[in-house]
């Protein structure tokens, strides 16, 4: 009897455990900086979940002085920074539901300020990737991999690993696909 009730009581902890692994996160402030340190970004939400917001970008001088570059109106729970070139990334949310959207961002790269190019779940899912999804939401990335030098002087990509664990890159001159393997 002992036995049973702990293996019920080890499938109940376990089953709470996994409802709760589908809960959204809400929104918070944050500052995100680059790798070293050179670029910062403060990224302020207006509602708990979505991307309305204000997000900053600052450069920090030898002297320690901040200086603002860009101020975009909108937020993300996660932006990547390259200081080569103030290169930006951002990220959509979790999106609701299992259906990929026009409406709902993958991501977006940015060069100096000025968007290169956004695309949708739909425009990656239009690439020939699946997606993954949880009880209420959907995601169309397994894991962000980040920056890579290409040898070629100020070329870059940005990396992301997708479901099938093929590699998606971005040029972050141009917002382009230009490799996916």
């Amino acid at each position: 009897m002992k036995k049973f009730l702990f293996v019920i009581g080890l499938i109940f902890c376990m089953s709470s455990h996994l409802s709760f692994a589908d809960e959204e996160v809400s929104n918070r402030v944050y500052i995100q900086s680059s790798d070293h340190g050179h670029l910062y970004a403060k990224c302020f939400p207006e509602e708990g979940y979505g991307l309305k917001g204000r997000t900053l970008v600052f450069r920090i001088d030898d002297q320690g002085n901040d200086e603002l570059l860009y101020t975009y109106d909108w937020y993300s729970p996660r932006i990547y920074l390259l200081e080569n070139r103030e290169r930006l990334v951002k990220l959509g949310s979790w999106p609701r539901g299992r259906e990929v959207s026009d409406d709902h961002l993958a991501i977006a790269l940015y060069k100096q300020g000025q968007l290169l190019k956004e695309y949708s779940t739909k425009d990656i899912v239009d690439l020939g990737y699946k997606i993954s999804t949880s009880v209420s939401h959907y995601t169309v990335f397994q894991e962000v991999l980040g920056f890579r030098w290409l040898r070629h002087g100020d070329e870059y990509a940005f990396d992301i690993k997708m479901w099938d664990d093929s590699i998606l890159s971005f040029d972050t001159n141009t917002g382009e696909v230009f490799v996916a393997q």
